[in-house]
């Protein structure tokens, strides 16, 4: 006779179905009926000194939640006890016209889970409270197929969880995202395979679209003064539309967050804001060449006034074993001039395709930049 190996649940229902995690079971209520969430057959809980404790199926009793199908169940069932319990999820919700992206915690009112190997339906479906659903699907031996390409031509929220032959509890959320990734099931168990896999477009929540932008915010010794000042380092402003990632990279060999960019790629209200909000000293500065040709650009200063280039600070995080983890990332909105403005508007009315900046735009009129 073949044995079958036992799945070990790390919860159950009680007779009036409320979850209950092994964890709770003490010698005073380790007799009372526990059940499996999946084929209600009764549980027994496993307190012994070898082995975790968890619950099992009686001998003989496991049916439908053995080998392939049981690992199935358990992950589905987990996914509904893990999101039922803490009463909620944490989104990364993004503006479809702006793309700018926050994170948004929304209550979780209910999960749904599907019994039985049901062809065109989801193990589990989260209802959130504002009525919005996100369907979720356990992946063990069989892959997705149709499933994923339906999802995706619809854009519908799904959690995908790959699972092995051990599963113990839920991992954490990565959303990659519908409108910008074109993963296939391959590339997302490759890449994402060991966390929650949430493929989703939500909308931010009481967001008004405005101009922002991230920076690297550290500190700095100024090779003058010998004090410590605040440095912005940049890493991109919407709307660019081409991160600045790749201008810098291009143009100046720094690094993928760079400073000492021609005024004309970075909005004034930008760097202005920085200063404002982080005490920052970012301020118009200027090169000239023999010819007398003078080429303007952002530049971070010490409060002693002392001009520091990118290229010390990338020197200074070099020499001191540093990183740019040390470093905090921040986001800030700022109002646009109303000749960026005017620009910006001008290019997208003309057909400029996504890509385009005010310097690229002022390069195509023929306008020389200085």
């Amino acid at each position: 006779m073949t044995m079958v190996k036992s799945i070990h649940y790390p919860m159950a229902k009680d007779a009036d179905g409320t979850w209950i995690h092994i964890g709770e079971i003490t010698e005073t209520n380790a007799k009372n009926p526990v059940f499996c969430p999946e084929c209600d057959a009764r549980f027994v809980p496993r307190l012994g000194d070898i082995n975790k404790h968890h619950f099992a199926h009686k001998s003989g009793s496991q049916g439908v939640c053995s080998g392939e199908s049981g690992y199935h169940a358990l992950a589905k069932h987990l996914l509904a006890y893990h999101f039922e319990k803490e009463a909620k999820i944490t989104l990364q919700a993004t503006c479809q016209s702006c793309h700018y992206t926050q994170e948004v915690t929304k209550t979780v009112a209910r999960v749904e889970v599907e019994k039985g190997d049901v062809e065109h339906r989801p193990d589990a479906r989260i209802r959130l409270e504002n009525d919005e659903i996100i369907e979720c699907e356990v992946v063990y031996r069989n892959p997705l197929g149709d499933k994923l390409k339906r999802y995706k031509r619809d854009k519908t929220a799904a959690l995908i969880w790959f699972i092995g032959g051990s599963i113990e509890e839920v991992p954490s959320i990565c959303q990659p995202n519908w409108d910008e990734d074109d993963y296939n099931e391959a590339d997302l168990k490759k890449y994402f395979g060991e966390s929650l896999i949430l493929l989703a477009s939500f909308a931010p929540a009481n967001h008004v679209c405005k101009p922002w932008g991230t920076a690297s915010i550290g500190k700095y010794t100024c090779i003058r003064c010998k004090q410590e000042t605040q440095v912005a380092l940049f890493s991109t402003w919407f709307p660019c539309w081409v991160g600045l990632q790749e201008i810098g990279y291009a143009e100046f060999g720094l690094g993928p967050i760079h400073n000492n960019i021609s005024i004309a790629y970075i909005p004034a209200g930008f760097w202005q804001e920085l200063n404002k909000q982080h005490g920052t000293h970012l301020a118009n500065d200027f090169s000239s060449t023999p010819s007398g040709y003078k080429r303007f650009y952002i530049m971070n200063h010490c409060h002693c006034g002392c001009k520091i280039p990118d290229a010390f600070i990338k020197q200074s995080i070099m020499e001191y074993e540093s990183d740019l983890d040390d470093f905090k990332t921040v986001t800030v909105h700022f109002e646009l001039t109303h000749w960026e403005e005017q620009s910006i508007n001008n290019a997208v009315n003309n057909g400029y395709k996504l890509g385009s900046t005010l310097h690229q735009l002022m390069r195509d009129r023929n306008t020389k930049i200085q």
